[in-house]
């Protein structure tokens, strides 16, 4: 086949650890060094932690040689928490309505071994 289309999905086991840190001061014995949203009590962790999450991707590859292909892929990758970055800003004016997310965009060469 020239062409090779294809969709995936998945759950992911994510372990996660954060840091914070600013040119204007410690942030942990001077949270005024911090945006408003996140200078109050609870709105920043920098705690390691696990969570899952799910993945979901659509990409095709396409046959540049007999032992290899170049691949194009875009996936998606959402967190089941919103404290991947240490940033969760508790005031709801704030515009921090979702969990964490990423969105990938993949291009690579794949060669075959055998």
């Amino acid at each position: 086949m020239k062409f090779s289309p294809y969709i995936s999905f998945g759950v992911l086991g994510v372990f996660y650890n954060p840091s914070l840190y600013s040119d204007l001061g410690d942030w942990k014995t001077d949270p005024s060094v911090l945006f408003s949203k996140w200078a109050v009590p609870g709105a920043v962790n920098d705690d390691a932690d696990f969570t899952l999450s799910l993945t979901g991707g659509i990409g095709t590859r396409m046959k540049v040689s007999e032992y290899g292909d170049i691949f194009i892929e875009s996936k998606w990758q959402y967190y089941f928490s919103d404290w991947i970055d240490g940033l969760n800003a508790i005031d709801p004016s704030a515009n921090n309505k979702f969990n964490d997310w990423n969105l990938f965009l993949h291009v690579g060469y794949i060669y075959y071994l055998n």
